[in-house]
């Protein structure tokens, strides 16, 4: 099989700006060379990027902080493909998958089904890691509460972590972690209390999609834990905000994130 890179394509996060292009020899050695802090070290890691690497490798500031979407063009026998990714953020937060090895060893740990796993990552340093959890009835938000933090005050923040929530369906509680390099946290809070035939409720659940960037001093929604008794319906992790939404649901228990700086 016939595989070449032909070009690669930089898309700038400055719109008034047009794309600019890297353009290779076929059927050539290509010797890259030029001016130090140029971006030659981010030839390679863009082309792996593009081909569908798992990890954003493209080193940051020179390139990456300056493109929003990555590209190439690959010759593979007669045809010709254009593959590109948006460039990844270098502060974010998402779910990890339910099919990753890291989920199955926390459900066999744990011993429980059901478990929603983030993982952050911030280059940026900061102060506290907030979480909160909101409850809603038929809609009306009726508490919002801090439940978790992680202080670093008096040492410098992680640059990555995880945060687990586990509902525990049998004894109506939810667990929630939080752990970084230094430690590990873990709270468990009630689900349900004191209401009636709850052994009845059916339940659901929504979380984040894909990686969302870190908004610093802003609570961003992590997942939302949905119980009714005549029925549920799903809604988006990013409509639940406020002190009231439009939803049909019994009780929902809102997790939300903020880092602070």
């Amino acid at each position: 099989m016939y595989f070449q890179v032909e070009k690669i394509i930089l898309w700038s996060k400055k719109v008034q700006y047009s794309y600019k292009t890297v353009d290779f020899c076929c059927d050539k050695i290509n010797v890259i060379t030029g001016a130090s802090r140029t971006g030659k070290s981010a030839i390679i890691p863009i082309i792996d990027y593009c081909l569908g690497d798992g990890q954003c490798q493209i080193p940051v500031n020179t390139i990456r902080d300056a493109c929003s979407w990555f590209g190439i063009i690959v010759k593979i026998d007669e045809k010709k493909l254009l593959l590109v990714r948006r460039e990844q953020p270098q502060n974010y937060i998402e779910a990890v998958d339910s099919d990753s090895i890291e989920m199955k060893t926390a459900e066999l740990l744990l011993g429980i089904d059901g478990t929603m796993m983030f993982r952050y990552n911030s280059r940026d340093t900061f102060k506290t890691l907030s979480i909160y959890l909101s409850e809603y009835q038929l809609g009306q938000r009726v508490s919002h509460k801090k439940v978790l933090e992680l202080s670093y005050e008096d040492v410098k923040s992680s640059t990555n972590g995880l945060i687990v929530i586990t509902p525990d369906f049998d004894n109506f509680t939810a667990k929630l972690i939080a752990a970084d390099k230094y430690s590990k946290y873990m709270t468990e809070i009630p689900i349900l209390e004191g209401v009636k035939n709850r052994e009845y409720y059916g339940r659901s659940a929504t979380i984040i999609e894909n990686k969302c960037k870190i908004e610093y001093g802003t609570e961003q929604g992590l997942a939302a834990l949905i119980y009714g008794e005549k029925g549920l319906s799903s809604l988006p992790i990013q409509d639940i905000a406020g002190e009231h939404i439009d939803t049909d649901n019994e009780y929902m228990y809102y997790y939300s994130v903020e880092f602070i700086k």
